[in-house]
């Protein structure tokens, strides 16, 4: 892994504020971070560009919400990429790493992954 770890944001529209303060303490912590908000340009094919970042990612932060579990598009298909580069990845490797925004159920294909509680009073577990 290099030096700076790289981070994929994945996340709901609907969840921007939250992933945003996220994505803030990570890059004051020293992580890079990509997240379409900044990091698509103008004019590029965003599908193809997606793709590379996922697979050049050290991690992908999947965010998730009532609004997010529960929404159809392209959340849900960064999630099912995100999972299939995981697949390439040792048992024991960290890849992709949920993050609960409020409280709110995992969907089945997530549940097996340890998350952290962004909406905890006592912060981040």
């Amino acid at each position: 892994m290099p030096e700076v770890p790289r981070v994929f944001l994945s996340y709901a529209r609907e969840d921007i504020k939250h992933v945003r303060k996220i994505r803030d303490f990570l890059q004051r912590s020293g992580v890079d971070t990509w997240w379409d908000k900044d990091d698509i340009l103008p004019g590029q094919r965003w599908q193809a560009l997606m793709e590379t970042e996922l697979a050049s990612s050290d991690f992908v932060a999947g965010c998730f919400s009532i609004r997010s579990v529960n929404k159809r598009g392209y959340v849900q298909q960064e999630l099912k990429l995100a999972r299939e580069f995981g697949k390439k990845m040792l048992d024991n490797d960290i890849y992709f790493i949920p993050i609960l925004l409020e409280e709110c159920e995992l969907p089945a294909s997530i549940a097996s992954y340890h998350a952290v509680n962004f909406f905890s009073p006592d912060g981040p577990r």
